[in-house]
């Protein structure tokens, strides 16, 4: 009987070590957590957290901000990651996920036992039980890029926990939004006003012609070059080829184009009937003519 006690005894001591073991390290992840949310990791206590039995999931944002890495992306990605630890942070049941960042300089160890080659990183370990060594999970950052949003939705899946993000509102381009939205209101206020006078679809008519006659719909679609050289190194600016062109043709065509269409509303003046105003209309007229003739 005093075995069999002395056996619980021990059992009891043994599991309630370990169950003191796991929340006194919960508890010191609580403590640790900055006003961002974050843990500054080491080589030691990257492994204190993430190893062992762990009744909470921990994410591990492996970076290298030194200037002398020279690393953009560990930059860009910073930002996302701090805003979706402070949104997780503002959580009730704040304390099933913990957010951690390790830099390069604080633990290079921990990229060559983890195989790391690049940065940044970021790694999801799943909770464990004693025994047991789950594979952790690695956001794919070429796959999936920068964005908060989908590193959220990342987390979400692997942690079954709703990671969300709440960016904070950005005034300026609130502001900007608002004007653009009030300029198209006035813009459409326009239009409907405009909408059945004949000035409005002469323009609207001469735009579409402009755009189809000078060749810009079938650079768009087909995409040539802008410029040509021939072998001796010269510039063609227009292609001897009926089924072909280059960039620099479409502007050459709509350049004449508006000059015709310049001259063409200078012409219309009907209150010109004096032989002073009738000496530069003859006069356009005949540069036009001149003009198309050498052109076309």
């Amino acid at each position: 009987m005093k075995r069999v006690n002395s056996f619980l005894f021990a059992l009891f001591v043994c599991v309630g070590l370990s169950f003191a073991q796991i929340y006194s390290k919960k508890d010191r992840l609580i403590s640790l957590v900055n006003k961002e949310g974050l843990i500054k990791l080491n080589t030691s206590s990257f492994n204190q957290f993430t190893g062992g039995k762990r009744n909470y999931g921990f994410v591990a944002f492996l970076t290298a901000l030194n200037p002398e890495f020279n690393c953009k992306p560990c930059h860009e990605l910073e930002p996302e990651v701090i805003l979706i630890a402070k949104t997780y942070q503002k959580r009730k049941d704040n304390t099933n996920i913990f957010f951690g960042y390790l830099d390069f300089d604080d633990g290079e160890e921990i990229y060559h036992k983890l195989g790391l080659v690049s940065a940044p990183n970021v790694l999801y370990f799943p909770p464990q039980k004693a025994g047991e060594s789950k594979q952790f999970f690695k956001y794919d950052i070429t796959k999936n890029g920068f964005l908060a949003e989908n590193l959220a939705r990342f987390l979400s899946e692997q942690t079954g926990y709703s990671v969300r993000v709440n960016r904070p509102i950005n005034y300026p381009v609130l502001a900007g939004q608002v004007a653009l939205g009030i300029g198209i209101l006035v813009s459409l206020k326009l239009i409907y006003r405009n909408f059945y006078q004949t000035t409005t679809w002469t323009t609207v008519s001469i735009l579409v012609v402009l755009a189809t006659t000078s060749g810009h719909m079938w650079n768009h679609i087909r995409g040539p070059d802008y410029i040509k050289r021939t072998p001796s190194g010269a510039i063609d600016y227009v292609v001897d080829n009926v089924s072909s062109q280059i960039g620099i043709e479409t502007l050459i065509v709509a350049i004449i184009c508006k000059r015709f269409f310049r001259i063409i509303t200078i012409l219309i003046d009907q209150n010109n009937t004096s032989v002073r105003g009738q000496t530069p209309t003859k006069f356009w007229c005949l540069f036009v003519r001149w003009m198309f003739c050498i052109c076309f």
